[in-house]
């Protein structure tokens, strides 16, 4: 016998406003170059210039899905998230469940789903959706046929990658029409030593994670302001592919 799922339970509360994509699954973004003193850090790694987003790939199977690709001259990424919600009927699970999986990641790297799962407990209205599990993947798909992978080019390194993991999450999380507390946005510092999660119109800081500890405090204070603007260009960017 069929079992009957609940529908608010897997689209949200109809009082949320859903946010929709444009006519096409495929939505394209070129970032404007900013006019600064050269980086000798960016000589290793460049601001994608290229973002390619396509939802709904996996329609038969997830309840949403994203397929994000991030390609400049010198790097290549592309990452499958997708979000499955499945309802559960035992007693003892009374509020949602989140879980998160890497796959095709290194060590480094998927050992940070603890930290995105955080993000995510402390971003989507829990209550919403009570004994609910939220399953998010996400697959680095960058050398599959998903896309035309070129092997000349380097995939970004720990948190410019978790960058892109984060902003993948986002999207998934926007096309499902999931109940949030308020629009996130994450930036990372131009040394690429730190990462931050903003909400509130980058006014509030939900998470951060850093390599700087060693360092003077001032130093951490330089690295959280260079995330900030990254941060707020990254929503001008999200929105801009609505």
């Amino acid at each position: 016998m069929a079992t009957r799922q609940d529908r608010r339970r897997l689209l949200g509360p109809a009082i949320v406003q859903r946010v929709s994509f444009s006519s096409s699954n495929v939505c394209g973004h070129d970032e404007k170059k900013k006019s600064e003193a050269a980086d000798p850090q960016e000589d290793i790694e460049e601001k994608e210039d290229k973002v390619t987003v396509v939802r709904n790939i996996l329609h038969n199977t997830a309840n949403s899905s994203v397929l994000y690709s991030a390609t400049n001259s010198k790097q290549q990424l592309a990452l499958l998230s997708s979000l499955y919600v499945k309802p559960y009927k035992q007693q003892f699970v009374e509020k949602c469940v989140i879980n998160v999986n890497f796959e095709g990641f290194g060590e480094v790297v998927s050992a940070q789903e603890q930290f995105v799962q955080e993000f995510l407990e402390s971003t989507i209205i829990l209550a919403e959706y009570p004994k609910t599990g939220l399953d998010f993947f996400i697959k680095n798909v960058t050398t599959s046929n998903a896309i035309k992978p070129d092997f000349t080019l380097t995939q970004p390194s720990e948190l410019l990658l978790l960058k892109h993991i984060f902003t993948a999450t986002i999207l998934v999380l926007l096309e499902a029409n999931v109940s949030l507390k308020h629009w996130p946005a994450v930036g990372v510092s131009k040394s690429r030593k730190t990462i931050a999660v903003y909400v509130k119109n980058e006014t509030e800081i939900v998470t951060f994670l850093s390599h700087t500890s060693e360092e003077p405090e001032e130093s951490l204070a330089q690295e959280l302001a260079d995330c900030f603007d990254d941060a707020r260009d990254n929503r001008a960017i999200i929105r801009g592919w609505f």
